[in-house]
């Protein structure tokens, strides 16, 4: 394969994939998502290497092209992943705040808006939520 075909390979498959994740395939899992990620993305960086290596500073336009193709791909499938997150009950078992609950389940405090976001019917106060509160968080 030379050069070029293997970087109209690479774009074909990556554009087949976005059509994919703008299908919105409910059959995918995460675990799958990022295998196929990764394996664009290797297709991507070996087309890059294969044009650098086949045109020289001739193809800087093209491997530009094909890492923010890359990029973008990568960026469009850890959105799709973090959409796919699953939402699971929890029950509040003593008296805490959003950002403890945060600690509790994810061992980061950063995600106490998360779920502040999820549970705004269920929590008045961020800083006070009582025990037995049942709250909806993300499973990871």
């Amino acid at each position: 394969m030379t050069a070029k075909s293997d970087a109209q390979a690479a774009l074909a498959a990556a554009m087949a994939y976005r059509a994919t994740i703008a299908a919105d395939d409910a059959d995918v899992t995460v675990d799958e998502m990022g295998r196929r990620i990764a394996a664009l993305r290797a297709d991507l960086d070996t087309s890059v290497a294969a044009l650098r290596s086949t045109y020289g500073v001739d193809a800087s336009a093209a491997c530009t092209a094909l890492v923010l193709v890359g990029d973008r791909l990568q960026q469009l499938g850890e959105e799709v992943a973090a959409s796919l997150r699953t939402v699971v009950p929890y029950t509040v078992e003593q008296d805490t705040n959003h950002s403890l609950v945060a600690v509790a389940l994810y061992e980061d405090v950063t995600r106490g808006p998360e779920i502040v976001a999820l549970n705004r019917d269920v929590i008045s106060n961020p800083n006070a939520i009582p025990a037995g509160t049942e709250l909806q968080v993300y499973d990871r």
